[in-house]
């Protein structure tokens, strides 16, 4: 506890001491402020690290590994399989199964989805020309950061490293952020986090995978367009930080200290949550950013968005926050719908590529062709 013990004789006080105590203070309400936020992802960590929570995941992706090696179709093996693992299982429209476990120790629920059978739709038209809000747009299971990570890590590695062998684990978003570490023999360079973090202003024009958590204070991060930073851990910013890029970061992406306007311009694949301070500018009318997360989103009051979010979650329902793209959830999003003023219409599909967007994706299909996709276990 900080305890303060108020001065009786102000006359007394000088203006610098009077100075140093509301610096004082200011820092402690900071620290405070950025502590909270270092507890609340270490009670999720903690989470993750549970036994419970090892044990569903193991379960959840036991039984979808088992029905897509051996290809089954029949709805009274699959119900025998989820009672045998003792997972709940829903049957949702257009042919996708549910598999899910409620944890004891959480009011959360881990959910995986698995698809017989699935086809290919195009993400401009089927996505991205929503804003989500619709009446008749509905996000479908299959489509997070794991899939879209992976279907464009497929896309960039191969045009920009012709001669590499695309044969790792894909189905989850750490193993594609594993996969980027095993070029760092050859084409991508391994630092540490000093290597940004040194910087007065980092600016990355190569191909550079970085371990561990990044924290930039009062500094501008730019990558160069036609590279792709990887960050296996944490991206968090402090007081005026601008970034512009391409990322991908396999923890979580926080945008701390208010009242402090900064631009953020990119695309950013993030596997945790992403918090976005109050006064903050995502995107611009001639690059909007997308932000694609496994987690949830949180937005603090009077941000501008020129952009589009993919997440489990979306809260940024406050009355000065506005968006020009879209939000798109399993769940309806906690937006303003009146501030979610509609797509942007300098957005084509020929601009996805160069923004570091996959132009197809794989999605549930009553009629398609047979492949067992299934997706990671995710809270929902």
């Amino acid at each position: 506890m900080i305890k303060i013990n108020l001065i009786k004789d102000k006359k007394a006080m000088s203006l610098p001491a009077m100075l140093g105590i509301v610096i004082f203070v200011i820092g402690s309400v900071l620290g405070l402020l950025s502590y909270a936020v270092f507890q609340a992802n270490l009670i999720q960590k903690n989470i993750e690290y549970s036994e419970e929570y090892v044990n569903t995941v193991s379960d959840i992706e036991a039984i979808q590994r088992i029905i897509a090696r051996n290809q089954l179709t029949d709805e009274t093996e699959i119900n025998n399989l989820s009672s045998y693992f003792n997972l709940s299982l829903e049957k949702l429209s257009a042919g996708i199964y549910r598999f899910y476990r409620p944890l004891d120790s959480v009011d959360r629920t881990l959910s995986g989805y698995l698809a017989p059978e699935t086809t290919t739709i195009q993400t401009y038209e089927e996505i991205f020309q929503h804003t989500g809000t619709d009446e008749d747009f509905e996000l479908s299971p299959l489509i997070n950061a794991t899939t879209m990570l992976a279907e464009y890590s497929n896309e960039y590695l191969t045009e920009q490293f012709p001669g590499v062998v695309i044969d790792g684990d894909f189905s989850s978003f750490q193993g594609i952020v594993d996969f980027y570490r095993t070029l760092t023999n050859d084409y991508y360079s391994l630092e540490n986090s000093s290597y940004i973090e040194n910087q007065v202003n980092p600016t990355i024009n190569d191909y550079i995978f970085i371990d561990g958590d990044v924290y930039l204070n009062n500094q501008d991060l730019t990558i160069a367009d036609q590279y792709t930073l990887v960050i296996d851990g944490n991206l968090v910013t402090n007081n005026n930080c601008n970034i512009t890029g391409n990322i991908i970061i396999s923890g979580y992406l926080d945008i701390l200290e208010k009242k402090k306007e900064r631009n953020i311009i990119g695309t950013f694949y993030v596997d945790g949550d992403i918090d976005i301070a109050m006064s903050t500018n995502i995107g611009s009318s001639t690059r909007p950013s997308f932000m694609i997360t496994n987690g949830n989103v949180y937005l603090d009051n009077k941000i501008i968005i020129y952009g589009y979010f993919i997440a489990n979650d979306f809260s940024g329902q406050q009355g000065n926050n506005f968006i020009t793209g879209g939000v798109y959830t399993i769940e309806d999003p906690q937006v303003n719908e009146n501030n979610l003023e509609k797509p942007n219409e300098n957005l084509t599909s020929e601009d996805l590529a160069s923004y570091g967007i996959t132009t197809t994706i794989i999605v549930e299909s009553e009629s398609g062709e047979t492949t067992f996709t299934y997706t990671e276990p995710k809270f929902e």
